[in-house]
C-alpha cells in the first residue's frame, strides 16, 4: 500500500512539472508558464517526398521510422517534415494555447488535429497569403484550445527546400502577442537605425555629391529590405497577397546587398586609383550580379531551370568578392591607415557572424535561434561603416585644404612675379628715361644756349621738359627701398606732390618701427603714389591726409581725402586693380570706402614678415 501511494504521488509531481513529459511525447500545461520549448518533445519523421496524411499517422501510431528529439536545426533540406505533439491540460478551466514555430521562412506548414484521424485546420506559408494564416504574426503559430483535463494531438507537415530551422513553442496567448509586439519593436528600431543611416548618407550625397554616398545609401537600403524580408516583415506588410514574390526577394535583395556593398568598398577605398585591376575586377562582379536579379524577374523561368547551376556559381563570386574586399582593405592600410582599419572591423565583424549562423543552421552545431545574427552585425557595420566614411572625409577635407593652400602660395607668388616684372620694365624705361632721352635733351640744351639769337623762352622750355623727364624717371624708379626705408620714400613723394599741385598732404607716423623688407615697401609705396594720383587727378581735394599705423606684426595704411567721392560698386578702374593686386602680393588686402560728394577712405593692411 505504501509503495502504492509513494508511485501515485511522484506519478503526480512528473505530470506537474512543466518541462516534463507525462508521455514520452506529452507536454503537461500547468499554467504556471507561459512559453515553453517542446522541440524534445516532438516524434518526427521526413520523406523526400510528400506521402498521405494517413499514411504518415499510421506511422506514428506503429513507431515505424519515426524519431524522437526533434532538433532545432536541420540543415539544407529539400523534402517534407511531419511531427507530432500531445499537449496535456492538468489546470481546472480550459486552455487556449498556440504552438509556435519561430521560423518566419517556411515555405508550407499544414496544421492537423487528430482525434480519431488527422483533421486539417489550417495551412499557411510562403507559398500561401498572408492572411490565412489563423494568426497575422510572422512566425507560424496554430491555436491549441485544450478542456480542462483534457489533451490535444496536434500533427503538422512542413515542406522545405533550404536550410531548414524549426524551434518550437508552446505559448500562452498573453505571451504570444507580447513576445510578437516586443520583437516587432526591436526589429522596428534595427530598421529605423539602418534607414537613419542610408538617408544620412543620402543628404550627404545630396550637399557633397560623392559617389561613396551613393553606394552606402543603396548598401544600407538593401540591407533593410534583406533584414524585413528575412524577418518575414516584407510579405507581412509589403506584398502578403503575393506569396510568389516572397522566395525571390530574399534571394535577390541577399545579392544586391553584396552588389552594393563591393561597389561602395570601391569608392571608399579609391580602387580606381590605388588599386586599378581590382577596380575593373569588382566592375564586372557588379555587372554580373544585376543581371542575375534582373533575369529572375524578367525571365523566372528560366532562372529557375539554371538555378542549380547559377545559384552555386553565384555563392562562388560572393566568396571571391568578399575575399577581394579583404584583400583590399588590407592593402589599403598603407594608403588610408584609419579608414581601412574600420572597414576591415566592420568586414570581419560580418564575417564572424555569418560563419556562425551557417554552421549553426546548415549543420546545426549550435542550435541557436536568438535573434539573426548577421542582422545585429549590420548595426555595429553601419556605424564603423559611418565612421570610416567621416574619417575619409577627413582625409578628403584635409588634402582639399592643403591643395587649396598650395593654390594660393602660386597664386600669390604669381602676382609677385608680374609686379616684379612691371618694377623691372619701369625700371628699365626709367633707366632709357634718365640716362638717354635727359642726356640727349641736356646736350640740346648746350647747343641751344650756344645760339644767342634764340630766346630765353626756349630755354625755359627745354628746363621744364628736362625737369619732367627726371620727375618721371623718378616716380618709375624711386631710390632704393631697402636704403631709404619707406617713410623717408614716403615723405619725399608727399612733399613733391604737395609742393606740385599745392594740395595740403598731411602724413602722420603711429608706432611703425620699420621692419619691412625690399620688397613690401616698394608695393606699400606703389599703392600710396597710385592712391595719391587717383585722388588728386579725379576727387578734386583740397585736403590728402595719410596715416601709418604699426601693429608689431602689421601695418595699416590710412589714405582720406575730402573730394568729390566715387560710387564704390564701380571700382573696375585699372589703378584700384593694380592696388588690390600689390596688396594681396603681400598676403595683406584693400578696403575702400566712398560716397559720392562725402570723399573717399582707404585702408591697407599688410602683415610683416611675408615676402
Amino acid at each position: 500500500m505504501k509503495n502504492t501511494v509513494f508511485i501515485l504521488f511522484t506519478g503526480f509531481l512528473f505530470c506537474c512539472s512543466p518541462a516534463i513529459r507525462a508521455q514520452v511525447d506529452t507536454v503537461c500545461f500547468n499554467g504556471k508558464e507561459s512559453s515553453l520549448p517542446v522541440n524534445s518533445f516532438l516524434q518526427y519523421v521526413s520523406s523526400p517526398i510528400d506521402l498521405p496524411i494517413d499514411s504518415v499517422w499510421h506511422l506514428f501510431q506503429q513507431g515505424v521510422n519515426t524519431q524522437r528529439d526533434m532538433p532545432v536545426n536541420f540543415g539544407p533540406v529539400n523534402g517534407y517534415f511531419w511531427m507530432t505533439l500531445v499537449v496535456k491540460n492538468i489546470t481546472d478551466r480550459p486552455q487556449d494555447l498556440f504552438l509556435k514555430i519561430k521560423q518566419p521562412q517556411i515555405y508550407q506548414v499544414y496544421f492537423f488535429q487528430v482525434k480519431q484521424k488527422p483533421e486539417l485546420l489550417h495551412q499557411a506559408g510562403l507559398y500561401f497569403p498572408f492572411y490565412s494564416r489563423p494568426m497575422p504574426i510572422r512566425s507560424f503559430a496554430f491555436p491549441v484550445h485544450c478542456l480542462a483535463g483534457g489533451s490535444y494531438t496536434a500533427l503538422i507537415k512542413i515542406h522545405h527546400i533550404n536550410s531548414l530551422s524549426v524551434p518550437v513553442y508552446l505559448e500562452t496567448s498573453t505571451e504570444l502577442f507580447s513576445s510578437n509586439y516586443l520583437q516587432n519593436l526591436e526589429w522596428g528600431f534595427w530598421a529605423g537605425f539602418i534607414s537613419f543611416c542610408s538617408l544620412l548618407a543620402l543628404i550627404g550625397w545630396i550637399v557633397m555629391r560623392r559617389s561613396v554616398f551613393v553606394w552606402y545609401f543603396l548598401y544600407m537600403l538593401s540591407v533593410v529590405l534583406f533584414g524585413l524580408t528575412d524577418q518575414g516583415f516584407s510579405f507581412q506588410f509589403f506584398y502578403p497577397n503575393h506569396p510568389e514574390v516572397s522566395p525571390s526577394v530574399l534571394i535577390d535583395s541577399g545579392a544586391l546587398l553584396f552588389a552594393f556593398l563591393i561597389k561602395f568598398t570601391q569608392s571608399l577605398l579609391e580602387t580606381k586609383k590605388y588599386f586599378k585591376y581590382c577596380h575593373r575586377v569588382i566592375n564586372f562582379i557588379f555587372l554580373f550580379v544585376i543581371i542575375m536579379v534582373a533575369l529572375s524577374y524578367i525571365a523566372p523561368g528560366f532562372m529557375f531551370n539554371f538555378a542549380p547551376l547559377l545559384f552555386p556559381f553565384l555563392n562562388v563570386v560572393i566568396l571571391f568578392s568578399f575575399g577581394l574586399i579583404t584583400y583590399i582593405g588590407i592593402r589599403s592600410l598603407s594608403t588610408n591607415r584609419i579608414v581601412a582599419i574600420f572597414f576591415l572591423a566592420s568586414c570581419g565583424l560580418l564575417a564572424i557572424c555569418a560563419v556562425f549562423t551557417i554552421l549553426d543552421v546548415s549543420f546545426g552545431m549550435f542550435n541557436y535561434f536568438g535573434p539573426n545574427p548577421i542582422l545585429i552585425s549590420y548595426i555595429a557595420e553601419a556605424t564603423l561603416l559611418s565612421i570610416a566614411i567621416a574619417f575619409f572625409f577627413r582625409q578628403l577635407n584635409i588634402e582639399k585644404l592643403k591643395l587649396a593652400k598650395q593654390v594660393v602660395a602660386q597664386q600669390k607668388e604669381m602676382y609677385q612675379q608680374y609686379i616684379l616684372g612691371i618694377e623691372k620694365e619701369r625700371s628699365r624705361i626709367a633707366g632709357e628715361l634718365h640716362d638717354d632721352v635727359g642726356s640727349r635733351l641736356s646736350y640740346l640744351k648746350r647747343l641751344i644756349v650756344g645760339q644767342q639769337e634764340l630766346s630765353s623762352k626756349t630755354v625755359g622750355q627745354l628746363d621744364v621738359l628736362i625737369g619732367d623727364v627726371r620727375r618721371l624717371s623718378h616716380d618709375l624708379a624711386p631710390p632704393m627701398a631697402s636704403v631709404a626705408g619707406l617713410v623717408p620714400l614716403l615723405e619725399k613723394l608727399i612733399a613733391e606732390q604737395a609742393k606740385a599741385t599745392g594740395i595740403s598732404i598731411y602724413f602722420q607716423v603711429h608706432q611703425f618701427q620699420g621692419g619691412l623688407n625690399s620688397f613690401q615697401i616698394r608695393q606699400v609705396y606703389r599703392i600710396v603714389q597710385e592712391a595719391l594720383h587717383n585722388a588728386i587727378r579725379h576727387a578734386q581735394p583740397s585736403q590728402i591726409n595719410i596715416q601709418i599705423f604699426g601693429h608689431g606684426n602689421s601695418i595699416d595704411v590710412v589714405i582720406e581725402d575730402n573730394g568729390k567721392g566715387f560710387d564704390i560698386t564701380n571700382t573696375s578702374g585699372f589703378g584700384l586693380s593694380q592696388m588690390k593686386i600689390r596688396a594681396e602680393s603681400l598676403s595683406g588686402r584693400i578696403e575702400i570706402n566712398s560716397h559720392p560728394e562725402k570723399g573717399t577712405t582707404l585702408l591697407v593692411q599688410v602683415p610683416m614678415g611675408n615676402a
